[in-house]
């Protein structure tokens, strides 16, 4: 796996989709229909040309490694999580990088994290103190989506451990927001990338449990990206990057599955 530009990206199949629990992502290829939004998409990562081989204690470079893209409405429920497990799971590929979106909504639960998310923020610059209604609602989502999947245990004890250490630290900041009435980008930007990082650690979680040799991956760990002139977008520093990338898998050592948040990097220093 090198951290690259897109030109080093090859299709491999649009065929795999959000599927319900225990189904199995189709093995070919299948034409995208018409209008229809593709949700999950498994992509085989190569080396560009040029790129140079991995330190033998770094991120092994090559072929072997399948990404696929889940996003929010594949993460919207526990029953959908679950089967983008199985779906990873059965994947047989050698090496699987799993990039995941914000938890999306369900008739059941019309939550939509992002959303809700952006708009807690909101009402805390404004000064209103319905922005802990909100929070409050994050929590119970997680929470929900984290008991109906891992059940009792260890794995589930952790993870709502971990939740509510970032709950807890989001209130006091939006606390401090709804006080001085006013927001910055950067302080979005940080709050609204939780919602990956819930999702990414759940599925990790969630494959473990199912026996898979899983990781989870703070991609603000690995990727550092500079803002454009106009301020619309980021460019990658792959040097950089690949760096950071090598760094970490000698941190964490080598996994089949690298479950990796969506969304989120950190600005070169």
């Amino acid at each position: 796996m090198e951290i690259q530009s897109n030109q080093a990206i090859q299709h491999v199949s649009d065929g795999a989709r959000c599927a319900p629990a225990g189904s199995r992502a189709p093995r070919s290829a299948a034409p995208r229909p018409t209008g229809r939004r593709t949700l999950a998409a498994p992509v085989r990562a190569v080396l560009a040309e040029g790129a140079r081989a991995a330190p033998a204690d770094g991120c092994p470079r090559g072929a072997q490694w399948v990404v696929h893209k889940f996003g929010g409405t594949c993460m919207a429920s526990a029953e959908r999580v679950n089967g983008a497990a199985r779906l990873i799971i059965d994947d047989p590929a050698e090496g699987k990088v799993v990039v995941l979106s914000a938890m999306g909504s369900t008739k059941e639960s019309p939550i939509k994290v992002t959303d809700l998310i952006l708009n807690m923020v909101s009402r805390a610059a404004k000064q209103d103190a319905a922005f802990l209604v909100d929070l409050a609602s994050l929590q119970e989502k997680h929470v929900s989506a984290a008991k109906a999947l891992l059940g009792e245990g260890p794995a589930l004890s952790s993870f709502i451990a971990r939740l509510l250490e970032d709950i807890g630290n989001l209130k006091a900041m939006l606390q401090a927001i709804c006080i001085a009435g006013t927001q910055t980008e950067a302080f979005v930007d940080f709050v609204v990338g939780h919602g990956e990082l819930w999702s990414a650690q759940l599925m990790a979680l969630a494959c473990q449990q199912m026996g898979a040799d899983a990781v989870f991956m703070d991609t603000r760990d690995v990727l550092v990206v500079s803002p454009t002139s106009d301020g619309t977008s980021v460019d990658l520093d792959e040097d950089a990057s690949n760096a950071k990338l090598d760094a970490w898998f000698k941190k964490h050592g080598s996994h089949r599955i690298v479950i990796a948040t969506g969304f989120i990097a950190k600005n070169k220093e």
